[in-house]
């Protein structure tokens, strides 16, 4: 199971890492059983650019757009 999520930001890199834990009593089936887990990035007052995150060592990149502004139409 994830025991914990910790992330730092160094200019537009994002670096997490994910600590999981164990119970070396139990036992297992011998199949990878896939899971997904969602960690939100503070992005909100980032300028737009090409960001780089960096998770447990494999890296990914992505993009953040500018943002829209609404316009005021009389």
């Amino acid at each position: 199971t994830i025991a914990d999520v910790s992330q730092t930001r160094n200019g537009n890199t994002f670096t997490v890492t994910v600590r999981t834990k164990y119970d070396p009593q139990a036992l297992c089936a011998q199949m990878l059983t896939p899971f997904e887990q969602v960690i939100s990035l503070d992005v909100s007052s980032l300028l737009p650019g090409t960001y780089i995150v960096i998770v447990n060592g494999v890296e990914a990149s992505f993009q953040l757009p500018e943002s829209v502004q609404p316009t005021n139409v009389p």
